[in-house]
């Protein structure tokens, strides 16, 4: 799909297998599982009953499922309005049981004069920003006008792959917000790390984003993107929970939010699908990272060269001796 979409990956459909997601993630569990499946067929005992049992038990057994948090606690609200309707997001978050709330994605335009309407909140929220000419959906932090702009824009809805090539296309359909501006892979972090919508699925931000941070903020409007897709959201942001070892506060539009633990026995109740409301929790800080989050996808990268060359040479030596 235009621009690399990683949606669904085969690494977090079963979470009884996200044992080993905090050393490799979520690529490398897809990689792992298609090994297992490929060491069936193998014709060598230790391959096929060896090495498969033993990748079976990382997977089933390892780290993922058993990680802790000693962190100092932080309480906080994530809303789900069900439309966004920015007055009725305001009465929501007045309404919350804690101090900081977390809004959906792309709420309104951003103003500082948005503030004086909180009653002793602080909002972490999905905003349009404007820099210059450039127009960027953001989470922003009212307390500090701490911003994170989006970097993975949907084609289409927030950009056009072709540039100016379909700028009547776009007239024609009334395609609204279709030229944001995109950001930075790297950006200024602050205690908390932000990704909006489908960012959460892209590996390199993911990675970028949550290091050296103690908890992530994920917004999102699904509203548009069917039924059964909010529930493949839901489960993609527990996956990375459980890579990074942090808690995930995910708020949505209309569905499906939740505060999420690296723990699934800690997570909050969720809002499901039409909900109108607010969640509370109580999270635990990590500033710590896990080997993922330290090595990214690069030691999956290397194996896959090493196997490659292997395989290259095991092939040239067959046509050699053949």
């Amino acid at each position: 799909m235009i621009s690399g979409f990683p949606w669904l990956n085969l690494g977090i459909i079963f979470d009884q297998l996200w044992g080993v997601l905090p050393i490799i993630g979520i690529s490398g569990t897809s990689f792992i599982i298609i090994m297992f499946a490929c060491l069936l067929f193998e014709r060598n005992p230790f391959l096929k009953f060896g090495l498969s049992t033993s990748l079976m038990i990382l997977m089933l057994f390892g780290p993922g499922h058993y990680q802790t948090i000693d962190g100092k606690s932080l309480k906080l609200t994530v809303i789900q309005p069900g439309i966004n309707d920015v007055e009725k997001i305001i009465a929501l978050t007045n309404e919350a049981a804690h101090d900081l709330v977390v809004w959906p994605e792309a709420v309104a335009w951003y103003d500082t004069s948005i503030k004086k309407q909180f009653e002793n909140k602080t909002v972490i929220g999905g905003f349009f920003t404007k820099t210059n000419d450039q127009v960027f959906a953001s989470l922003v932090n009212t307390a500090d006008n701490h911003i994170y702009n989006k970097r993975n824009l949907v084609p289409f809805g927030e950009f056009q792959p072709f540039g100016k090539l379909l700028v009547k296309f776009n007239a024609f359909f009334n395609i609204p917000n279709s030229n944001l501006s995109k950001g930075k892979l790297t950006q200024k972090k602050s205690y908390w790390s932000g990704l909006i919508c489908w960012e959460l699925a892209f590996n390199a931000t993911f990675v970028n984003r949550a290091k050296d941070t103690s908890f992530i903020i994920h917004s999102s409007n699904d509203s548009w993107y069917g039924q059964s897709m909010p529930e493949q959201h839901l489960k993609l942001a527990r996956a990375r929970a459980v890579e990074s070892n942090k808690w995930v506060a995910r708020s949505t539009t209309d569905g499906i939010s939740q505060i999420i633990s690296p723990n699934k026995k800690e997570s909050s109740k969720i809002l499901k699908r039409g909900a109108v409301g607010s969640v509370s929790a109580e999270i635990k800080l990590n500033e710590k990272n896990t080997p993922y989050l330290i090595y990214g996808d690069y030691p999956l990268l290397v194996i896959c060269i090493i196997i490659l060359l292997l395989t290259a040479l095991q092939k040239n030596k067959i046509v050699t001796n053949g």
